[in-house]
């Protein structure tokens, strides 16, 4: 393994090679989303970066708002992609700043599971969270 890597310099979008792929980091300051060619090079025009921060408590827990970051990727992934055809896109790779779930209800809000979920990853599709919500004891 190298011990450094570079970064691959940027490109137009006449110049990528197919497939493209989406790739977004969630993290614990920002959201950012860019698109990438099949040789890992950015597509130019095509990054965005939301700042977003935490709720911190006198007894240490860290909260956001699940809600705000379901729409803060949404707006992410709709501006990365703007002006690309939909078919364009393979494939989405994603990084998260916690593994956590969030559940999405059938008119794509964030359904409230209890407890509180602390922190969220990015919306996922109500078709497949049946399964997982069936499991969710929401302490009526």
């Amino acid at each position: 393994m190298p011990e450094s890597l570079t970064q691959a310099e940027p490109i137009a979008l006449s110049q990528a090679v197919s497939p493209l792929v989406l790739a977004m980091d969630i993290g614990s300051t920002s959201s950012r989303a860019a698109v990438h060619d099949a040789l890992a090079r950015p597509v130019v025009g095509h990054q965005t970066e939301a700042k977003h921060r935490f709720h911190e408590a006198s007894d240490g827990t860290s909260e956001i708002d699940a809600d705000a970051m379901v729409a803060e990727i949404s707006g992410l992934i709709g501006e990365t992609v703007q002006g690309l055809p939909a078919s364009s896109i393979a494939a989405v790779a994603m990084d998260t700043f916690a593994s956590s779930l969030v559940c999405v209800d059938d008119h794509g809000g964030v359904d409230d599971p209890r407890p509180p979920q602390p922190s969220v990853g990015p919306r996922g599709g109500a078709d497949d969270i049946g399964g997982v919500s069936a499991g969710v004891d929401r302490g009526s």
